[in-house]
């Protein structure tokens, strides 16, 4: 006869009139070795059994239900079970998205980048274009988002109340090179860094306002609120919000519409003047940038606030097939219908044939070209 000894009748009588085996909480022993070491061996369903412990089967930190007691760590997201006792993906993190909707690769899905998921699953962005920061942007724009911000320098004003003289000398403003029509169309594109102060003035004037033939861009700050205009001959003035820092500004006008464009995304549109777009060359300002501080009320005003900007880029050229479609590639490379570029190394152009002066180089009333425009001029007191 073979006896058991008598620990383990002990533990057995204890198993049968104490507490279940284990509890959610609390692994509690099943059986114990004949040395008396307590091991948990089963459990009740629906826990399982983890380590020598009992663990309930709807915790993510041991493989919910499943026979394996490895954590759920689905990618970008916290964990969970499904009813079923399967591995879930509880929230994603911000940013990501469970597109898919499978637990096993988490919330896959990048949405500011991912063209397929832009922002959201499933909001696919069309052809032509990405996904930059949630939304589906035209690929030029995106180009142009990164040709900005390689640009840190541009013209620093020594006064804001003074003006850039794009003509390198004042013969070629009024000359017909320049100042004449433009029967396919205008193009203009400018870079600048505004600092956002409450103060409005003009960025750029280009062609005689004595006659309506001309392109002027105005910003209007006032109480946090900004907008910014182009006008053009005959014609009302297009607006668009613009905040702070540095933007490319590119306006387009043909006989029958017109564009303004922010950083290359159309910001307002409008009916063309129904005539050829023609810069006047009888009369100034010719082609400036900044404040016109010419008139006496403009020099005589009391403590004059002026627009503290600071330009980088001036691209004009003479055919515009549609001013509703914007290229990156136009907008800031030269090309045969390049009348004016200018940029750090002066201006230049396709047709930049002065009468007289200075083929290139800009009459810069003061104003000098630094390297940083935030940390050399905008920020200087």
């Amino acid at each position: 006869m073979t006896f058991r000894s008598t620990a383990a009748t002990v533990v057995a009588a204890a198993a049968a009139f104490g507490p279940p085996a284990c509890t959610s909480r609390d692994a509690t022993p099943a059986t114990t070795t004949s040395a008396g070491t307590a091991t948990t061996t089963a459990c009740d369903a629906p826990r399982k059994l983890c380590e020598g412990a009992c663990v309930a089967g709807d915790s993510p930190a041991t493989g919910c239900a499943a026979p394996s007691c490895a954590p759920c760590e689905p990618s970008h997201a916290s964990a969970a079970c499904t009813p079923a006792g399967d591995c879930a993906v509880g929230e994603c993190q911000s940013g990501f998205g469970d597109c898919d909707g499978d637990a096993k690769n988490g919330c896959e899905a990048a949405l500011p980048g991912d063209p397929a998921n832009c922002g959201a699953c499933a909001n696919a962005c069309a052809v032509g274009e990405i996904c930059q920061q949630g939304a589906c942007t035209n690929a030029d724009a995106a180009a142009l988002a990164s040709w900005i911000a390689e640009r840190k320098g541009g013209f620093c004003h020594a006064e804001f109340n003074e003006l850039m003289n794009l003509c390198g000398d004042v013969e070629f403003c009024f000359d017909q090179t320049l100042m004449r029509p433009y029967p396919e169309g205008l193009a203009l594109d400018l870079g600048f860094d505004w600092d956002g102060q409450d103060a409005s003035g003009y960025v750029t004037e280009l062609g005689g306002d004595c006659d309506e033939k001309y392109v002027l861009i105005r910003i209007d700050a006032s109480d946090g609120g900004a907008v910014v205009s182009a006008y053009g001959p005959m014609v009302e003035s297009i607006s668009a919000p613009i905040s702070p820092g540095r933007h490319l500004l590119s306006y387009r006008v043909t006989a029958t519409n017109r564009a303004l464009f922010l950083d290359g995304v159309l910001a307002a549109e409008g009916g063309g003047p129904l005539k050829t777009p023609e810069l006047w060359h009888d009369c100034g300002p010719g082609f400036v940038l900044g404040e016109r501080a010419a008139y006496w009320w403009e020099q005589t005003k009391p403590d004059p606030i002026y627009l503290r900007f600071a330009p980088f880029f001036v691209h004009l050229r003479d055919e515009v097939k549609d001013a509703s479609v914007w290229s990156f590639d136009e907008a800031t490379k030269p090309g045969a219908r390049t009348v004016v570029l200018f940029d750090e190394t002066g201006a230049q152009g396709s047709t930049w044939k002065a009468t007289k002066g200075a083929f290139t180089g800009v009459g810069k009333n003061g104003s000098t070209w630094v390297a940083d425009t935030r940390k050399d001029c905008l920020e200087k007191p």
